[in-house]
C-alpha cells in the first residue's frame, strides 16, 4: 500500500513538472 502511495505521489510530481515546463516554455515564447 505504501509502495503504491509513493509511486503515485512520484507520477503526480512528474506530471506537474512536465506541465510547470509546459506553461514556463509558453509564456518564454509569447513574450518573445
Amino acid at each position: 500500500m505504501f509502495v503504491q502511495f509513493m509511486f503515485s505521489f512520484v507520477v503526480l510530481v512528474k506530471l506537474a513538472c512536465s506541465i510547470f515546463l509546459f506553461f514556463l516554455l509558453l509564456s518564454h515564447h509569447l513574450y518573445f
